[in-house]
């Protein structure tokens, strides 16, 4: 008895000593990103295509955001696709990046990343 209790006690500890941030970035696009008030933009968040139409955006500590992409006449973007909170800002630059901003959050990365299929380039070379 005294044995599975050790080895579940082992294994608990193995297992806490483990974490999301400890773990690689999954494979995608890296993009640009401010996580925290008052953060400036550096190439940190890996942006993941779920599908065409949903991307989740992990964040440097192992947290992440989901988004859905929409396409209607005139539009493209992304919309937040669980949780509360708004989006505060989201606009094209002139340079074919799109920012979306929310509370304490920003983003930024190419176009091209935002079409149905699409790859692009790392925003920062």
């Amino acid at each position: 008895m005294s044995l599975r209790i050790s080895s579940a006690i082992g294994l608990a500890a193995m297992l806490a000593g483990c974490s999301a941030a400890d773990s690689p970035p999954p494979p995608g696009d890296t993009i640009e990103c401010a996580i925290g008030e008052g953060t400036e933009l550096s190439p940190d968040c890996v942006l993941e295509r779920v599908s065409n139409d949903s991307f989740v955006i992990h964040h440097p500590g192992g947290s992440f955001r989901r988004f859905v992409r929409i396409e209607e006449p005139g539009d493209l973007g992304l919309r937040l696709a669980d949780g509360a909170e708004v989006i505060i800002e989201e606009r094209w630059q002139g340079d074919g990046l799109y920012l979306i901003a929310l509370e304490g959050e920003e983003y930024r990365f190419p176009i091209t990343l935002l079409k149905e299929g699409g790859s692009g380039p790392d925003p920062v070379q």
